[in-house]
């Protein structure tokens, strides 16, 4: 607190006392939960005017700067992350003994249970993380942003149609301990809920909606590559590598919001010949000719980033029409940056003899050439404006 001009001296005698402060963020599609800093008093010292106080603040800042350059730790949590769920596993003494860590269903409050709780996702889902972003937002803190695959161990064993995958994509939030250096809190957020909470039932449903989702795609299905950048509870925004499509012209089948755009096929290289195809893939730099009378073309494709929506069932006109309407909404909901004069595009994954409920059908569209798809609009300075001012011992 400062003291204005003409107030009297004041010696503090008590102890000095530590208060939480929360710090508030900026308005966000997903709030981050906040990290505790601490205030502290001066003992046993006068402050007799605005500008003493000023003085001892600045000496106070002074005796908090860090011990240590975050920007090391990035570089340490660049390399040591790849081990996250692998054999060597990450570096245990980087942490301090009490580690603060949450998740939107998982809470330990000790080194031990955080590294109960990977071993336990190793043990369990089989998973594999993708980081896309990691940096400093503070002098004791530091931001990832990445995208998890979980495969449920168990479902293997049993006989049925489906394997459960789950699929989060959010941030990592580590704050170091100021005096030592070491990591002592480690909050994460997902993408596809609201509620960040412990205990979030948010959450669990996802979490269960996703175990039960019996969607299926052939293993053996040929497909685009692309990686997921962000996945809400309703649609995935994905980045994809170029790739070659057949398309052709077939009655009956609408596979865009154009009426007149034709049916396409990815990758179909056993319609062609030449020395371009080799073990049933097409070299995307040289498209060979057809074969002699097939009424199909070949053309490359580069969809950059798309937003997709997944259901289940028979991919009927109307059913589609409604499925991309749910998206645009979505999109529009999530300010996400869309063009929706372009239409939409169908993806069918399934043989006609799979059964409707198993089937994975998608509708996508292409959003915004300027979006970025790791932060959305002021979501770095609200977690900058919660985590990356104060410490965090």
């Amino acid at each position: 607190m400062l003291l204005r001009s003409g107030h009297s001296c004041l010696l503090s005698q008590r102890p000095a006392a530590t208060n939480p402060i929360h710090h508030a963020a900026a308005s966000t599609p997903r709030n981050p939960p906040l990290f505790r800093g601490h205030k502290m008093s001066l003992r046993g010292r006068p402050v007799c005017s605005a500008a003493t106080t000023e003085q001892e603040e600045t000496a106070l800042q002074a005796s908090q700067k860090p011990a240590f350059d975050i920007n090391e730790r990035v570089e340490f949590l660049k390399e040591d992350l790849k081990h996250l769920f692998d054999g060597k596993g990450i570096t245990a003494s980087a942490y301090d003994d009490v580690v603060e860590f949450r998740d939107p269903i998982t809470q330990y409050d000790n080194l031990q249970g955080y590294l109960f709780n990977i071993q336990m996702l190793k043990q369990v889902f089989d998973p594999v993380i993708e980081m896309h972003d990691i940096r400093a937002i503070g002098p004791y803190a530091v931001l990832t942003r990445w995208t998890m695959t979980m495969f449920f161990i168990p479902a293997r064993l049993l006989p049925i149609p489906f394997k459960p995958t789950l699929q989060f994509t959010g941030t990592s939030t580590y704050g170091f301990n100021p005096e030592n250096g070491r990591i002592n809190k480690h909050i994460d957020t997902w993408d596809s809920i609201n509620n960040q909470k412990f205990f979030s039932p948010e959450a669990a449903a996802d979490v269960f909606r996703q175990l039960t989702d019996v969607k299926t795609t052939p293993q053996s299905l040929e497909q685009p590559q692309y990686r997921v950048i962000r996945r809400a509870a309703d649609y995935q925004i994905r980045r994809y590598d170029p790739f070659v499509v057949a398309q052709t012209f077939m009655d009956g089948v609408k596979a865009s919001g154009s009426t007149t755009e034709p049916a396409e096929f990815v990758n179909p290289a056993g319609w062609w010949s030449g020395n371009s195809v080799d073990s049933g893939r097409l070299d995307t730099t040289t498209l060979p000719p057809p074969q002699p009378g097939v009424d199909v073309t070949l053309r490359k494709e580069s969809m950059g980033t798309v937003a997709a929506r997944a259901f289940t069932g028979l991919a009927f006109p109307g059913e589609v029409e409604e499925q991309a309407k749910e998206l645009f909404a979505a999109l529009k909901r999530d300010n996400v940056p869309f063009d929706e004069s372009s239409g939409w595009r169908l993806a069918r994954y399934n043989d006609p003899g799979t059964l409707p409920p198993l089937r994975r059908n998608e509708v996508m569209v292409k959003l915004a050439d300027n979006y970025d798809p790791l932060w959305a609009p002021g979501e770095l300075e609200a977690f900058t404006a919660n985590f990356g001012k104060h410490a965090t011992a």
